[in-house]
């Protein structure tokens, strides 16, 4: 048998979070829900882990209510964007525009210049900025994506 192991879609990671909620004692609201949901490059275990940082967040900032205003705060303040990327994801991005202008660039320069393990780069951010579109893996290197360029702000310099 040969199986497949996809990303979560954001209704199915809302209702873990739901679930989740329930055995950590928390009220949270299906709005809030949907927040960590978007944010949690669609991984369960990654959304359980967003809920318990907005949890503390909430516990200090809001009495411990969460609520959407203080959930996209606490996701803001953690610098996970509206796609779910978080510092790291953006400086990948990043070296390959500043350094290599757009790529090609190699897996292993990437790694080099950003400080990241180059393991780490392939097996959890490089999966997840192809889905979104935002990199492509040619022959010969890394490339970031008008789509990329674009969700960071920046303009592509031909």
């Amino acid at each position: 048998m040969v199986y497949h192991l996809d990303f979560y879609e954001d209704q199915h990671l809302e209702q873990i979070l739901a679930r989740s909620s329930k055995i950590l004692g928390l009220d949270l609201n299906q709005e809030s829900a949907m927040e960590i949901a978007r944010r949690a490059r669609k991984t369960p275990r990654i959304a359980n882990r967003l809920l318990k940082r907005v949890r503390d967040y909430c516990e200090v900032k809001n009495n411990g209510q969460i609520d959407t205003p203080n959930c996209q705060l606490a996701l803001d303040m953690l610098e996970i964007d509206m796609v779910g990327l978080d510092a790291i994801d953006r400086r990948v991005l990043e070296v390959i525009i500043d350094k290599f202008n757009g790529g090609p660039v190699g897996l292993g320069t990437i790694a080099a210049a950003s400080g990241e393990d180059l393991a780490t780069i392939e097996e959890v951010y490089e999966p997840y900025l192809m889905r979104l579109g935002f990199l492509d893996r040619s022959a010969r290197g890394r490339l970031v994506t008008d789509l990329g360029y674009r969700h960071l702000g920046r303009k592509r310099v031909v």
